[in-house]
């Protein structure tokens, strides 16, 4: 797999927050995560807090984080930001392949 399919793979994250998606291919869930301490690496120890069904509009998805798990407004903006570039990509899914393959 590619460096940028790997990277499209991984979490993100702000802070001690982290958001992936259960797949990258045709989504339904957020997965939210935290991290014991701020930090900038994925690779990190963390724990799963919940899952929320997938919202594609960035508006929506950002208060449902808000409210829902309870996650600071900017810490929300960023990650549903991040999320929806890495959905954006043109190699996502190469990334999902790979992220399946090795599940």
């Amino acid at each position: 797999m590619s460096k940028t399919a790997t990277h499209i793979a991984q979490p993100a994250r702000h802070g001690d927050w982290g958001l992936n998606v259960d797949k990258l291919v045709q989504p339904s869930e957020f997965v939210v995560f935290r991290y014991p301490a701020e930090g900038r690496r994925h690779s990190e120890p963390s724990s799963e807090v919940q899952r929320l069904p997938y919202i594609a509009n960035a508006d929506a998805a950002i208060l449902e984080l808000v409210e829902k798990a309870g996650m600071p407004k900017p810490a929300a903006v960023s990650l549903v930001m991040a999320i929806g570039a890495k959905l954006a990509s043109a190699k996502v899914e190469d990334a999902d392949t790979a992220r399946r393959a090795g599940a």
